[in-house]
């Protein structure tokens, strides 16, 4: 990222030293397979390590842990980790992970034929979660959808199991009064989702990647239109905030910001809908809601961790990501405020270098793997030192 001073370069690095001693003591007591709260996220740390410090041996430690979530991925060893865990999530992020690694020359692993596999299980699993009407990215089809997308080139059939998705996803929309369309989520007491994590931009980012492989793109297009009308129609004004996380959220003042909640995830869907439609009118929109983003501050308090889903190192990676698309300087400047601020989060006395989860106290569920945790602090951390690591946006919410 930008340049650091000496002194700003050796306080970074002496961070991740202690993330990666604070992994060293835990990753052996984690039976969670995934990359999102287990073994995975560590193994991807340990990847990034391995490159940052110049030593072999943590690639070999990463290759032991992927072992062993290979072998936690079953039916019979599942154990949900949070609300809206599922079978099919973990098994997604196997996938992901696999991919991830392959693309980025990270790491060879001769798994073809049990993806295989996985494509017609996770199609499965799909199919229950359309049937309930649950388009989730965690506890619903989207867990499924998002590692099928990576799986368009590898093997055949992936195509139409997408079309299929896609046209679930219109079939199961709701229509509102003025040609806009929505969706609920059942797992969540059918609250009626605006933002990235759960609601309206999830599905939007979702149906821009379908679009962009040039698949069934008159009804991507159909769908982009009405979820973003509807959408674009919930803004308010929260002093701090321009969206609420979700219909008849009545509750006032400033919003949380971060990747997982709140207005970046939003303005990120509608700018890739803009773009991807042509419709300039979206576009400025999304324009107007990230401008407003780039004002947000950790000193406004509203951003509660450190993490790639509710902190600092989230915001970082998703305004790196949209100085991609955009070309303003004004949010790889963003990007690298948010780099420079995680440290800041390290202030409690524990035994995860300081770093807390708003999600957790002491489990290692939110406070150790990647999403939640250091194992995804220390990676972003690693990044906006060294460049030459891959963009781990395709991990995120924001894929």
């Amino acid at each position: 990222m930008n340049k650091k001073d000496n002194n700003e370069r050796q306080r970074i690095e002496a961070e991740i030293v202690k993330i990666r001693e604070a992994i060293d003591l835990k990753c052996d007591l984690i039976d969670d397979p995934s990359f999102e709260t287990g073994i995975l996220g560590l193994a991807l740390f340990y990847i990034f390590y391995s490159v940052f410090a110049d030593d072999k041996k943590y690639l070999d430690k990463a290759e032991e842990l992927i072992f062993k979530a290979f072998g936690n991925l079953t039916a019979e060893k599942f154990q949900r980790t949070y609300k809206t865990d599922t079978i099919d999530n973990q098994l997604a992020h196997f996938g992901r992970f696999i991919k991830f690694s392959k693309q980025n020359n990270l790491i060879a692993f001769d798994v073809d034929e049990y993806l295989l596999g996985l494509d017609s299980i996770l199609f499965d699993l799909m199919k229950s979660k359309v049937e309930a009407g649950n388009f989730d990215y965690q506890s619903g089809a989207l867990a499924a959808g998002f590692y099928l997308i990576g799986r368009v080139d590898e093997a055949d059939g992936i195509r139409e199991k997408l079309s299929y998705l896609l046209f679930q996803i219109k079939e199961k929309s709701i229509s509102d009064s003025d040609a806009g369309i929505y969706w609920t989520l059942p797992a969540l007491h059918d609250r009626v989702y605006l933002g990235i994590s759960h609601g309206s931009a999830l599905i939007m980012s979702f149906v821009c990647n379908v679009m962009e492989l040039q698949i069934e793109v008159d009804t991507c297009v159909e769908i982009l239109r009405k979820a973003s009308n509807f959408l674009i129609k919930q803004e308010a004004d929260f002093g701090k905030g321009l969206f609420p996380h979700y219909l008849e959220d009545h509750e006032p003042g400033p919003k949380q910001f971060s990747l997982c909640y709140g207005d970046l995830g939003i303005g990120y869907a509608l700018l890739r809908t803009g773009i991807l439609l042509g419709d300039k009118n979206i576009e400025e929109i999304a324009d107007r809601i990230l401008l407003d983003c780039l004002v947000r501050k950790k000193e406004d308090n509203l951003t509660f961790d450190a993490s790639i889903t509710y902190g600092a190192a989230g915001l970082a990676t998703t305004f790196e990501k949209i100085f991609k698309y955009k070309n303003d300087e004004q949010y790889l400047k963003a990007s690298h405020y948010w780099y420079e601020k995680i440290v800041e989060y390290a202030t409690y006395a524990n035994n995860y270098a300081g770093y807390k989860s708003r999600v957790s106290n002491e489990d290692e569920f939110g406070n150790l793997g990647f999403s939640w945790g250091i194992a995804g602090i220390g990676a972003a951390l690693m990044r906006s030192l060294n460049q030459e690591l891959p963009d781990i946006s395709s991990l995120t919410l924001i894929a």
